[in-house]
């Protein structure tokens, strides 16, 4: 064996003799397999009687080798949003310059959730030793891999072993905040109730833990002061109904907010007071035009010399005609004459649309309609329909426990109160009751007091009665405690 350029000198003999048709080097042997020269020259000497021919054979070497993994792969220091990494060189490479310098790193970083999608980006780092991960997202897990190969290496299986490491980022305020997608206004010309809807945050962008919205509005009034009211709205929610709300105009304002801070971005709505609410969207229309498209129709007439839009919302519907998920949207110009929906989420159930007209200056509030489902779907439906029937008939049974039981205590209080009221009292011969502002005092114990004259008690002895004792004062007045069992 020749290193390349050192032709014709620099033998290293065979190190190990395997047999008559092998030879073998080793880092470890005598002489050593160098890792530094690129190439190799191998000189085959074979010989018999006859004579002795020789053949030569050139041997990228850094074509071939695999190197071991990287060395004390390690994380050094950790923010919200970057990772700082060290690694040493391979096992006997980290000692041969020349060969060290040839190598090429390649970084696997992966995010780790449960919950959704995990997301992969690999990083050629070239020769570097260290490196810093930036613009990843707060609060997350992260699962980080380094390889490495020889440069002149072209073959994926030439790359070493995984050097793996596992790390989280800290926590950060979110950096993304809902937006408003339309509301629904109910009520009379005092009071009304205000429902908002908005997009869905994702989870990986909670940066931290107790996420959830946060909902600031006021009266929108510019010539008097205002109080700014504040509503708390867990993460799972993407609607909330503001009730017994003055006839005024409201601005709302939403944040994301979790246990580090509120985030800096908001988005925000304003809604008129009842008598400056625009015309809403009439004469919806919806149809099931295949199992993942609905067809949606509304009469736009009224606003063909306007600069209006319309904003599409829908969700899956509860049982209870709300959604129960998050909602999707889309803006339609105003002649649209039909939109077509595509549900690329859960097709199996109901739906719910509603209809916004939307200008500059003005919003007119959703209207809604709920989807029916056609022929092909009436199992579906008929499940739906059984669904809601037995909650109702479980409210119903219910209200109707409550009112027997109240009817029950209701029949018990009148008969103890009758019980008392023709009950009897035999007093000693010369007792007569007397009239007394404490006479006849019902207690939590069903006990009373009777109160008598002592007409024939002049020597103030005690008269006795069978079962009560009867003592006369000065007074000439006295109490007799009777306990009200319908036996005295």
């Amino acid at each position: 064996m020749f290193p390349y350029g050192m032709w014709p000198y620099g033998l290293f003999p065979c190190a190990v003799k395997l047999n008559n048709t092998g030879c073998q080097w080793r880092i470890d042997t005598n002489p050593p397999y160098l890792l530094s020269p690129p190439k190799y020259i191998f000189l085959l000497e074979m010989e018999n009687k006859f004579g002795k021919t020789k053949q030569k054979f050139f041997y990228d070497h850094f074509e071939m080798i695999v190197p071991a993994k990287p060395q004390e792969f390690q994380n050094l220091y950790t923010s919200a949003t970057s990772v700082y990494l060290q690694w040493e060189a391979p096992e006997f490479i980290e000692h041969d310059d020349f060969a060290r310098s040839q190598l090429r790193y390649q970084l696997k970083v992966k995010q780790m959730r449960r919950d959704e999608e995990s997301e992969t980006s690999i990083l050629d780092i070239g020769n570097k030793e260290s490196y810093t991960l930036t613009n990843l997202t707060p609060y997350t897990n992260y699962e980080i891999s380094i390889r490495c190969r020889i440069a002149n290496g072209t073959s994926e299986e030439k790359w070493s072993k995984e050097n793996i490491l596992k790390t989280k980022t800290k926590d950060a305020i979110p950096y993304i905040s809902p937006k408003f997608l339309t509301f629904e206004s109910k009520g009379q010309a005092s009071e009304r109730n205000i429902t908002l809807l908005w997009t869905s945050i994702l989870t990986k962008y909670y940066n931290g833990d107790n996420f959830h919205y946060l909902i600031r509005y006021f009266p929108f009034d510019i010539n008097s002061d205002y109080e700014v009211y504040e509503q708390i709205v867990p993460s799972t929610q993407t609607s909330y109904t503001f009730t017994n709300l003055g006839n005024v105009s409201y601005k709302f304002s939403i944040y994301s907010e979790n246990s580090k801070g509120r985030c800096y971005d908001s988005s925000s709505l304003i809604v008129p007071e009842i008598r400056r609410l625009s015309r809403k969207p009439f004469k919806l229309q919806l149809k099931k035009h295949s199992p993942n498209t609905y067809n949606l129709k509304w009469n736009n007439l009224m606003y063909s010399k306007e600069n209006v839009s319309f904003v599409v919302v829908w969700c899956l519907s509860s049982i209870f005609f709300e959604c129960k998920e998050s909602a999707y949207s889309m803006i339609v110009n105003s002649s649209s004459e039909i939109v077509s929906v595509n549900i690329t989420t859960k097709t199996d159930g109901a739906y719910r649309f509603g209809v916004s007209a939307m200008s500059p200056n003005w919003s007119s509030g959703v209207v809604w309609i709920t989807s029916t489902e056609d022929q092909s779907d009436k199992n579906n439906h008929s499940e739906l329909a059984m669904t809601r029937m037995v909650a109702f008939s479980l409210i119903f049974i219910l209200i109707g426990i409550m009112i027997a039981f109240m009817l029950m205590c209701l029949k018990k209080s009148v008969e103890n109160y009758r019980s008392l009221k023709n009950m009897s009292i035999k007093l000693p011969d010369g007792i007569k009751p007397c009239q007394h502002q404490e006479c006849n005092k019902l207690s939590k114990n069903k006990e009373f007091a009777v109160c008598v004259n002592c007409e024939h008690s002049e020597d103030k002895k005690s008269v006795s009665s069978r079962e009560h004792r009867l003592s006369c004062d000065s007074n000439d007045s006295a109490f007799i405690d009777v306990t009200a069992n319908g036996n005295h």
